[in-house]
């Protein structure tokens, strides 16, 4: 338990920690402020695993291979992304960003049903300030109208 509470709720985060330290612990492999190997294996899994997404979607919004490749290979390569994937505590970012592009991706491809909104929860979970963004971005649309008669059809 820590001293002092540090005012973060990364649910997603701070489990995807302690299951590197379980097999860390199983496997017995170092785990201290010099070497944490598992931490930063799982860092650069979910960075390859970004940028697939990223290709993935491309190809869902209508770029060629060769185009989504490229975007892809730019998005994994590019420096601003370093600290998040070389530093364990960039984590929650690495875990933000697989599932908001797992949500984009599954949108991309016209995805229905629960696996969308369960990746966007995912993304809040993971990253909190995610949820401030959405609640940016709906604030800066206009509003809906719906219509009372309304009524969805069955499928």
């Amino acid at each position: 338990q820590p001293e002092h509470e540090l005012g973060l709720f990364r649910p997603v985060t701070t489990q995807s920690l302690r299951f590197d330290f379980i097999i860390s612990r199983v496997f017995n492999l170092p785990v201290n402020q010099d070497s944490a190997p598992v931490w930063h294996v799982t860092n650069l899994l979910l960075a390859a695993g970004a940028a697939a997404l990223v290709y993935s979607l491309g190809r869902g919004i209508g770029f060629g291979p060769t185009a989504a490749g490229m975007a892809a290979a730019l998005f994994a390569a590019h420096p601003a992304r370093t600290e998040a994937v070389l530093w364990i505590s960039g984590r929650a970012e690495c875990l933000m960003t697989l599932f908001s592009l797992a949500t984009l991706t599954i949108a991309a491809r016209g995805g229905r049903g629960w696996r969308g909104p369960a990746a966007a929860a995912l993304a809040v979970l993971a990253y909190e300030k995610v949820g401030l963004r959405v609640i940016r971005v709906g604030r800066a649309l206009p509003p809906v109208r719906i219509d009372p008669a309304f009524s969805p059809k069955a499928p």
